[in-house]
């Protein structure tokens, strides 16, 4: 027998390949084969994921944080199919886990810093890939596009700046390099399903500032509309905005599953295998989106194998998606807080208790049937 493993990071807690080493490590030990494959959907853990997978080098580039700090950044210099790529992921520059979110942040914020490590890049290579999940901004992507047209850093939120920041503003030309941005959500730029009103409450946006961004938002969409209808680009909501950015640039958005999975080839290392393991830190409304834990259960069911998802946390009510898997199980082995359960010792010994428990009742229950 053989199970396919390709969990997700859980945020904050363990990495893809900790998680999977964990629950491979659990089977060795029940003399039952895996195939390890860690994955990302183009949120955090994307970079390594890629990097483990395409030889390469780091280049590190002076930048600044979300919130104007000075830092490094770094994108991976590599060549696929031939052509010589850099990948960046943005959480790794303007990542939420960065900061503590809060009204501050939220009007503070912004994604110049990203577009300086993409500048930098585009220098070394003919296409870039940027990873756009976990970020900590909620710009709409105008910090993105400043930077990428050698302009000022914005004082602030340059979605608070208006009209003044708009006609300021001119579009960055690519030429003949490409930019493609990976996706893990579907959002669109503004409304009740775009950025502001889907994440800005997260990144601490209050109703009253939520309110405000969002005008900015429909300010950026209304001025450029007859150039590009940002809304009509699912993904174009992505990072607070950014998709919407890179859009304006002259890129592209790719979902990030799929991007990564075919990059991975892990329909060719399922296809012998006989169950699948898979998971994410919380399992919810944006599982149903192209994260990992679909992306993966949806190739299962191709080759018509068995497929579980292991997660941190699950909500009460039974998700439209939770069909396509033949369980959905919490990790959590007792009562604890949130810090405790998400403590990365913890979260590695109950994934690899919950592997053993769940393995054991496939195994006696295939036994009884041969």
């Amino acid at each position: 027998m053989k199970v396919f493993v390709a969990i997700d990071s859980f945020k904050g807690s363990a990495t893809s390949q900790e998680l999977n080493d964990a629950v491979c490590q659990t089977l060795a030990k029940m003399s039952v084969t895996s195939c390890n494959v860690p994955i990302a959907d183009g949120g955090e853990g994307t970079l390594a994921v890629l990097t483990d997978t395409f030889l390469g080098s780091k280049v590190e580039v002076n930048t600044i944080d979300l919130l104007g700090q000075p830092i490094k950044g770094s994108y991976w210099l590599t060549e696929i199919d031939g052509v010589k790529t850099a990948i960046i992921e943005s959480a790794q520059i303007l990542g939420l886990t960065q900061i503590t979110p809060s009204e501050e942040t939220i009007q503070k914020a912004h994604s110049y810093g990203l577009g300086l490590v993409i500048s930098a890049a585009l220098k070394d290579a003919e296409q870039v890939y940027v990873s756009l999940g976990g970020s900590g901004v909620n710009d709409g992507g105008l910090g993105l596009l400043a930077a990428l047209s050698n302009q000022e850093i914005p004082p602030k939120n340059p979605l608070l700046l208006g009209k003044d920041f708009l006609a300021t503003l001119s579009l960055p030309n690519l030429g003949n390099k490409k930019v493609i941005g990976l996706t893990d959500v579907n959002n669109f730029y503004t409304g009740s399903q775009g950025f502001t009103n889907v994440f800005g409450p997260q990144k601490g946006g209050t109703d009253e500032i939520l309110a405000r961004l969002e005008k900015g938002a429909n300010l950026v969409w209304q001025n450029f509309k007859a150039k590009l209808d940002l809304n009509s680009f699912s993904g174009s909501g992505a990072a607070g905005g950014i998709g919407g950015g890179l859009l304006l640039a002259g890129g592209v958005l790719q979902p990030g599953f799929p991007t990564i999975a075919q990059m991975l080839q892990i329909d060719k290392k399922m296809s012998d295998c006989d169950f699948v393991i898979t998971g994410e830190g919380n399992f919810d409304e944006q599982t149903a989106q192209g994260k990992v834990p679909l992306g993966v259960a949806r190739l299962a069911r191709r080759y018509q194998l068995p497929v579980v998802a292991f997660c941190g946390a699950r909500p009460d009510k039974i998700l439209a998606i939770e069909y396509h898997f033949d369980g959905v199980f919490s990790i959590q082995s007792r009562p604890s807080s949130l810090q405790t359960a998400m403590l990365k010792k913890i979260t590695l010994q109950n994934i690899a208790l919950l592997t053993e428990n769940v393995m054991k009742l496939y195994l006696a229950g295939k036994n009884r049937h041969m």
